[in-house]
């Protein structure tokens, strides 16, 4: 997965409940979203992680407050855009780093049909 789909994927992940996503699919991106929130937990997260204040945007662990999460995400996009070239792809660098560690734990229960189904929402997402 090139590593733009894959950055958005994990926003996806990260930020948003999936209310489109099929009942087969919900389950695993719920174990996804919990995988992130692991990786990412103070103990967990690689040091980039904090370096870039990414910890700031680790979405809530409350599955229900999807309005957080969607305000959490508008506050990444415009923190993205208003880092430095050069630390902006170190920032999603490191989000990827963390992505990775996720999908390491529970990627191989995520089906091709849910990928596929969870790169479509990070279209939509990038397309905001």
């Amino acid at each position: 997965m090139n590593k733009v789909v894959f950055f958005v994927a994990i926003i996806c992940a990260l930020f948003y409940q999936f209310v489109d996503a099929g009942d087969e699919c919900k389950g695993q991106f719920k174990k996804l979203r919990q995988a992130f929130q692991e990786a990412t937990a103070e103990d967990n997260a690689p040091d980039c992680y904090k370096q870039y204040g990414l910890d700031r945007f680790r979405g809530s662990d409350d599955e229900e407050d999807e309005n957080e999460d969607r305000r959490q995400h508008k506050e990444l996009v415009k923190y993205l855009k208003n880092l430095s070239e050069e630390e902006e792809k170190k920032a999603k660098e490191c989000m990827h780093q963390v992505g990775r560690m996720a999908f390491e734990k529970v990627g191989h229960e995520i089906t091709e049909k849910c990928m596929e189904e969870l790169k479509e929402m990070g279209k939509k997402i990038e397309a905001e």
